[in-house]
């Protein structure tokens, strides 16, 4: 339950946490004007967040067991996720192409590879002519 102290020397008064045992000095977030007072952060007084506008957009690359650009260098883009239904293979994040021997990630059919903070290229060498790759990147 929130309550107050007074502090002696000076008789300013803190907002507290009586915690039972103990009192916590309680702070606030600063993220309205100043000299406003929003309440405490609870489930009905949550921190406020807002949404960029981030946009989506989903791709199927059928795979054909040559190196393959899957998405090119962006910028903007976020993140992104890529899920593999087909055989294995070879992803290469940046420029140079995919090989069995210069890869970043080798991945098996039905995994799924989480592209959060990359925005350079993204190349992939299947094992074989088969499958697709189900491509979503997420751009501001």
């Amino acid at each position: 339950m929130p309550s107050n102290v007074t502090l002696p020397a000076s008789g300013a008064v803190v907002r507290t946490d009586d915690l039972t045992s103990s009192q916590v000095q309680a702070f606030k977030l600063l993220l309205g004007a100043a000299g406003s007072d929003g309440g405490f952060i609870t489930e009905s007084n949550p921190v406020p967040v807002r949404d960029a506008g981030a946009t989506s957009a989903i791709t199927a690359v059928t795979v054909t067991g040559t190196n393959q650009t899957l998405l090119s260098a962006n910028a903007a883009r976020r993140g992104g996720l890529i899920y593999f239904d087909g055989t294995s293979g070879y992803l290469r994040l940046g420029t140079s192409a995919a090989s069995a021997t210069d890869f970043s990630v080798k991945i098996n059919a039905g995994d799924l590879f989480d592209l959060t903070g990359w925005s350079g290229q993204v190349t992939y060498l299947g094992s074989a002519a088969s499958g697709t790759a189900r491509v979503t990147e997420i751009t501001a």
